[in-house]
């Protein structure tokens, strides 16, 4: 079986960078007590470790986070040319409902209504509503697919 993994890579503002630092540094103390934490638990709890990468590169001014939202093969399903194009072109264009991008796309909306909820029910969009309308928008600033 062919280990796959979808990451979505995020860049933090300021504001972010701040509290996610605050929040680790206010459930472990310190770095140096999370590090002896995952040097305790080693590999039995990768959160430890996520969380020690994290604040390693917050304090060295990383200003992006990076989540894996899938570790199966059925994740290419989801990564059709269809979905990816209607992605990027989320990500270059202004988009104002789900019928909007339908539009833009000159592709039937219950189509797109359909690849937008595959997207979102896979985390790589969000539908942010204003009024009546849903407006879809990427969670992430990059998506890394991994072999």
């Amino acid at each position: 079986m062919i280990q796959i993994q979808i990451k979505l890579r995020k860049k933090y503002n300021k504001n972010e960078k701040e509290t996610l630092k605050n929040q680790i540094l206010d459930e472990f103390e310190s770095v140096d007590r999370l590090r002896q934490k995952v040097s305790r638990a080693g590999c039995t709890e990768p959160e430890l470790v996520d969380k020690l990468q994290i604040i390693e590169y917050l304090q060295k001014g990383a200003d992006y986070k990076e989540e894996t939202i899938s570790h199966s093969e059925k994740s290419l399903s989801v990564m059709t040319h269809k979905r990816v194009y209607l992605m990027e072109y989320i990500a270059k264009n202004e988009v104002k409902s789900i019928q909007d991008l339908a539009n833009k796309l000159d592709r039937d909306y219950k189509n797109v209504y359909d690849d937008v909820k595959v997207l979102f029910d896979n985390g790589l969009i969000d539908l942010e509503k204003v009024g009546k309308r849903r407006i879809p928008i990427l969670t992430a600033d990059n998506i890394i697919i991994e072999f």
